[in-house]
């Protein structure tokens, strides 16, 4: 019980910090962020980053890495690393475990962008939905993250969040050891290949799911309960 809410508690971080919070909302994730510099030996030097980060600094780098289109960016899902492209298996997989835990995201983002990942694994952590967890984990997370980590700290502008990306790691290695999983190889490296671009050339944005607000459980919602 105890693990399930630590592991909640990480992935609700990580799926904040990722996310395009504001001011209010960073003062949340500085908030979490002094919680675990305060009570885990581990990792003092990342969250130590994150509490020495100004919300403007934040925001100026997360800008640089997810979303600037005049340099190579980090794509957002967990599709264009297993595929290459956006709206893949990943997400299939992803839409199917949130119909069988009956759960719907409120937010624009793709089912399989990695912070509506990490929201959902917070929800199943907090609730012992460990059945949903695990297969989120070993289906789609696990498939792709060590990708995503390594993409995060490879990116030129990337400083604070070659900080996250190790809070990444050490969280999917918890994850890894609790549902006795090893990291896959890798078929293809579509994030080198994406890297080697220059200047580089801009995919189009994806199209985000339309949905309807009022009839979907909230990951937001539930995480502070």
């Amino acid at each position: 019980m105890q693990l399930n809410k630590v592991r909640a508690y990480f992935y609700e971080f990580l799926a904040r910090i990722l996310s395009f919070a504001n001011n209010d909302e960073y003062k949340i994730i500085l908030e979490q962020a002094r919680f675990f510099y305060d009570n885990l030996e581990d990792l003092k030097e990342e969250f130590k980053a994150i509490l020495d980060c100004s919300f403007d600094e934040y925001k100026k780098e997360q800008n640089a890495v997810f979303y600037d289109f005049s340099y190579v960016n980090v794509p957002f899902d967990a599709s264009f690393y297993d595929e290459g492209r956006d709206n893949g298996q990943l997400k299939i997989k992803t839409i199917k475990i949130f119909n069988k835990a009956s759960i719907s995201k409120s937010i624009s983002d793709n089912e399989d962008s990695f912070n509506v990942l990490f929201f959902a694994q917070a929800y199943f952590c907090k609730h012992n939905q460990d059945e949903f967890a695990k297969e989120l984990f070993a289906d789609v997370i696990n498939c792709v993250i060590n990708e995503f980590s390594q993409a995060l700290k490879e990116h030129k502008s990337s400083i604070l969040f070659a900080h996250i990306a190790k809070i990444i790691d050490y969280l999917v290695d918890i994850e890894r050891l609790h549902y006795s999983l090893s990291a896959p190889s890798v078929k293809k490296n579509y994030i080198a290949l994406s890297m080697e671009k220059k200047p580089f050339q801009t995919r189009l944005p994806t199209q985000f799911s339309k949905i309807n607000m009022q009839e979907l459980t909230s990951f937001k919602e539930h995480i502070d309960e």
